[in-house]
């Protein structure tokens, strides 16, 4: 009976394993973001390499070794092979949540669709501050965070819809991401991923970055200041005065004391 229990339970657990894995779905939008210097580019070269040795071309906007080189604008434009990794850094400079006029319909309809593209794309950026057409449409999201300044922790954030019920503030019920972090009991699949940012530095240049014009900035110059010496010259020269001036001023009391006192 009992060896009878354990099949049924073994042929259950595979089961589950088998349509987990089977249906599994490996085509997500992701969103990176952490402030500046806290790994974001590393963690986005480690990712890029990892997918390049499981066989999938990578899209990156920053120049790394084995992937392809390209303008995020050219997205819902120009055609990307199936089974493509997107990699998108600075996000924020490209689809500002303050220029939704420059959001076209071709990213749109791209984004609402990536997933039957079967293309999986990471978004970077230093805060959410992407078009609220993409936050929207973000799977998942994770934070990093910079500690020792050579090691990168990204923690992954669950985002799901939840209901928000009317009350006597609100008047209406309206839906609402729900966000928290990840158990840390799942780091065997992704909740925490930690960065040696030493390992991964040498294949991008973190400096690389556009030329600007140069210009003429008028100067100001430093002023001849006196030195320690005349300093401590000037100083006592005031103290000195100072300490004459209160003695003087004791004197002219004291006489105008004695003359009352002679009147009276």
């Amino acid at each position: 009976m009992a060896f009878l229990i354990f099949l049924i339970l073994s042929f259950i657990m595979i089961f589950f394993i088998i349509q987990f894995i089977r249906y599994r779905n490996p085509y997500k939008l992701i969103m990176v973001f952490g402030k500046k210097g806290s790994g974001k580019t590393t963690y986005l070269t480690k990712t890029c390499l990892k997918y390049l040795k499981k066989g999938r071309p990578v899209y990156s906007t920053v120049p790394i070794p084995g992937a392809y080189y390209f303008n995020p604008e050219d997205i819902g434009f120009y055609s990307i092979p199936s089974e493509s990794v997107i990699l998108i850094d600075e996000v924020g400079m490209v689809w500002d949540s303050r220029d939704f006029k420059g959001f076209k319909k071709e990213y749109r309809n791209y984004f609402k669709l990536q997933r039957h593209y079967h293309h999986t794309v990471y978004l970077f950026s230093q805060s959410f501050d992407i078009d609220k057409k993409l936050r929207d449409l973000t799977d998942s999201m994770y934070l990093i965070r910079s500690h020792f300044n050579f090691l990168s922790v990204a923690r992954r954030i669950n985002k799901c819809i939840t209901i928000v019920h009317s009350d006597s503030g609100t008047g209406e019920s309206h839906l609402a991401d729900d966000m928290q972090f990840d158990s840390l009991l799942f780091f065997w699949c992704g909740s925490i991923q930690i960065t040696y940012i030493p390992r991964w530095i040498k294949y991008f240049d973190s400096f690389d970055i556009p030329e600007l014009p140069e210009k003429e900035f008028s100067y100001c110059p430093v002023p001849n200041y006196p030195n320690l010496k005349e300093r401590l010259s000037y100083g006592v020269g005031n103290l000195y005065t100072h300490v004459l001036r209160s003695v003087q001023g004791l004197r002219i009391t004291k006489g105008i004391l004695r003359i009352v006192q002679k009147g009276r």
